[in-house]
């Protein structure tokens, strides 16, 4: 498995179960997009860049991802979003766990929220952009 699949696996295996994750969204948690079939509200996440680390001697250990993770919502009321994401932040910011073979540490960069209009539906998401190291396991 890639570091970016064993990634993905890590991070809904740790949003997804989140009480207040199973109560916003019956836990529905996406990568890239939220599929057509599915409804809102989800919780999503993207890969938005990642880069090598190399060692003094340039071996690569480790693989740095920027991760957005979101809450989309359709309709006015902000809240659950905002308290769904709260979890989702508690939980994922400072992060530490293996899977797959590798180790993962997750912080959090910056938050973030916003709203766009397609179709003339609100849809409403609040987030933020999360730093993660992957690691091939060591121990």
């Amino acid at each position: 498995m890639t570091e970016l699949g064993a990634l993905e696996k890590w991070l809904t295996g740790i949003i997804a179960p989140v009480a207040a994750v199973v109560t916003f969204c019956d836990g529905r948690v996406f990568l890239d997009a939220v599929p057509q079939n599915q409804p809102l509200p989800a919780i999503l996440f993207q890969f938005i860049d990642s880069d090598d680390i190399n060692t003094q001697m340039s071996q690569r250990n480790a693989v740095r991802v920027l991760v957005n993770v979101s809450a989309r919502i359709e309709g006015g009321d902000r809240t659950p979003a905002h308290v769904a994401m709260g979890a989702v932040d508690d939980t994922i910011h400072g992060a530490n766990g293996t899977g797959d073979g590798f180790e993962f540490n997750c912080y959090r960069m910056r938050p973030s929220s916003g709203e766009f209009v397609k179709d003339g539906v609100l849809t409403q998401l609040s987030g933020g952009v999360y730093e993660v190291w992957v690691r091939v396991d060591q121990s």
